[in-house]
């Protein structure tokens, strides 16, 4: 493995970078919703 496959790099980096938005997307609406029920 001289080369690394750029390709499995950007795919997993972009997996990454989509499930770290979906966890701050959850986070916010608990925040909302916490801030609403208080």
């Amino acid at each position: 493995m001289l080369i690394p496959n750029i390709y499995s790099v950007v795919l997993e980096a972009l997996l990454l970078a989509e499930l770290m938005y979906m966890t701050e997307q959850l986070l916010v609406k608990e925040k909302v919703a916490t801030c609403e029920i208080q």
